[in-house]
């Protein structure tokens, strides 16, 4: 484990961020505000007066990638960076939803 938070530290910075959406931002903030949130596009676009086919449908043309791909580098970031300063597997997994 410390082998890999050491190359993590000192691996060169490659894509670490998402690019933000810009119309279908609501479900997003929700996303980044809790990554571990099991809720699907649909529950996240509530209210956003639009159906959650329009939401991927805008989402994949201001990102170019679909909603749940774009999650899954959220969790993996944020994850890494839990994972960066200390905190267990277990608890990472726990903390972006991957574990339940």
């Amino acid at each position: 484990m410390g082998v890999l938070l050491d190359e993590l530290r000192a691996a060169p910075e490659c894509g670490s961020s998402c690019r933000s959406p810009g119309t279908s931002e609501g479900a997003a903030w929700r996303v980044l505000d809790a990554p571990g949130v099991q809720a699907t596009l649909a529950q996240l676009s509530e209210g956003s007066g639009g159906s959650p086919r329009t939401i991927e449908r805008l989402f994949c043309s201001e990102t170019e990638t679909s909603f749940g791909r774009w999650r899954q580098q959220v969790r993996l970031m944020h994850a890494v960076r839990l994972l960066c300063d200390g905190v267990s597997v277990t608890e990472a997994e726990l903390e972006v939803g991957t574990l339940n």
